[in-house]
């Protein structure tokens, strides 16, 4: 399990990485952007509290940013204007996924079991 520091750590690097994509995707977009970390930090003060709901505000602002990019951005794809409504996403498997479908149909194979001769035929 990892430490307190640790996920602290963590938590103040991916705090950086989405306040650049933020300040990235605002200023192509011509968007005013939510607040960043560092701003949202300052105007809570010391207060522990206070702290605890700044953070919620600022995750609430960057979700509701960051949906708003998305719709604007889909907007101005050419291919989103043939999408078919309530299509099925395309999913890209992580890298290793195929690895156990793979595992699971050799195992069919030599167990003989159905997935093996429905793969066969």
């Amino acid at each position: 399990m990892a430490t307190k520091e640790a996920l602290l750590r963590r938590r103040a690097d991916l705090d950086a990485h989405v306040d650049q994509l933020i300040e990235g995707l605002a200023e192509r977009l011509g968007m005013e952007r939510p607040p960043n970390t560092a701003e949202a930090m300052a105007t809570a003060g010391p207060n522990a509290s206070a702290r605890v709901v700044a953070r919620e505000s600022l995750d609430v602002h960057r979700v509701t940013f960051l949906l708003e990019a998305i719709a604007r951005l889909t907007e101005r794809t050419p291919d989103a204007a043939n999408a078919t409504p309530n299509a099925e996403p395309r999913v890209t498997p992580p890298p290793g996924a195929d690895d156990d479908v793979e595992a699971e149909a050799d195992t069919d194979a030599r167990s003989g079991t159905k997935g093996a001769r429905r793969g066969a035929a």
